[in-house]
């Protein structure tokens, strides 16, 4: 997904011309994580250096637009909750999205703690890394040893149970129809991914890929290693499944 994006804003570069201003093409969720599966759908956005003007708005607008129609023709569907570069409230300058990623930790309601599960765990997929670490280093100032914030998102986490009976057997569950399954992603791999996020963003650390936040967090005692293999194992284990 990184390479066809890529690829897609080169080639509309070269239709639209140069850029007005350096820009960041931001990846969120699983393809930030990089544990996207098949028929993921698309997460993204735009940070662009500074406040754009009448021309830069409208450039980015069309560049933004042939992007996601490019990934949709992919196979990377456009964003059920219209999450995606080519919609203007996800297409901002650096300074309002330090001051959106501010507001939700500050006021952690459950829409803000929804759009944490989504957002904090972001990637610059194109565009000058300088620009995405300050919006990074940004985020993490708010987040590290935020206790309201992290208490909110701890409990956020705590709605989905995995699918296990007393007996610590798996329960399948219908999805409307006949057919008895089992929800990996939102009842396996997104717990997962939820303990590596709070715990991450409670310690500052950077990676947002769960398997190196693991690991990131076990050596730095934060996680004691026997926890911290566990997970890893779990998290690989689903992703086999």
């Amino acid at each position: 997904t990184d390479a066809l994006t890529r690829r897609l804003i080169v080639l509309n570069q070269q239709l639209l011309g140069k850029a007005p201003m350096a820009f960041c093409w931001l990846a969120f969720g699983s393809q930030g994580r990089q544990d996207q599966v098949a028929c993921s759908d698309q997460d993204n956005g735009l940070l662009l250096a500074h406040e754009p003007d009448e021309f830069a708005a409208a450039y980015f607008d069309k560049l933004t637009h042939a992007v996601c129609k490019g990934l949709d023709q992919c196979g990377y569907i456009y964003c059920p909750g219209d999450i995606m570069a080519q919609n203007p409230q996800w297409r901002l300058s650096l300074q309002h999205w330090q001051q959106k990623f501010k507001k939700w930790v500050l006021s952690p309601e459950p829409k803000a703690l929804m759009h944490a599960s989504i957002f904090f765990d972001m990637r610059a997929v194109y565009g000058p890394q300088t620009l995405f670490d300050e919006l990074q280093d940004s985020v993490m100032s708010h987040t590290k040893d935020n206790d309201i914030f992290l208490a909110g998102m701890a409990g956020n986490s705590l709605q989905q149970t995995p699918p296990l009976g007393f007996f610590r057997k798996f329960v399948l569950e219908r999805d409307g129809s006949e057919v008895k399954g089992m929800d990996l992603k939102h009842k396996g791999s997104a717990l997962i991914n939820d303990i590596a996020r709070v715990y991450a963003l409670s310690a500052g650390i950077k990676e947002v890929n769960t398997a190196k936040r693991i690991r990131a967090l076990m050596d730095a005692n934060i996680i004691n290693r026997k926890d911290a293999l566990n997970l890893a194992d779990a998290h690989e284990f689903i992703a086999h499944m």
